[in-house]
């Protein structure tokens, strides 16, 4: 079921134009390709309709999105937890939000409830349930 739940993750992120985007640049240019560290822009997605344009050229064709998520696998050092805030988690621009390189990846579902997958080193609890905290 977490298998699942990690494609499913990453198919919201797709969805996006920031995903398309981040997802072309990674496979044109794997070796010299960076994980941002602030979110794309209104304009940088302008400059990019052609980017977007080829990953729904090349993901519409035949069962290619299926396929590679298919092969997404949730990693065996990364956790699943139903975490709790107070504060409102969802956003307007994109719902999935990845934090450190992607070693934590969220997905809000309600306005305080989120599921997400930590990284070990980065894990908060091995409970399915956590509460987020404010720093």
């Amino acid at each position: 079921m977490q298998n699942k739940i990690f494609q499913y993750i990453h198919l919201q992120y797709l969805r996006t134009d920031a995903g398309r985007i981040n997802f072309m640049n990674l496979i044109e240019n794997p070796f010299t390709y960076k994980p941002r560290k602030k979110p794309i822009d209104l304009d940088e997605i302008q400059k990019h309709k052609n980017t977007i344009k080829k990953f729904n050229e090349i993901f519409k064709q035949g069962n290619n999105l299926e396929n590679l998520l298919k092969r997404m696998k949730k990693p065996s050092n990364m956790n699943f937890h139903i975490a709790i805030s107070e504060d409102n988690l969802l956003t307007s621009d994109n719902p999935v939000i990845a934090t450190d390189n992607w070693n934590q990846i969220m997905l809000p579902i309600t306005p305080n409830i989120l599921i997400e997958f930590q990284e070990d080193k980065i894990n908060s609890s091995n409970d399915l349930r956590v509460i987020l905290k404010k720093k």
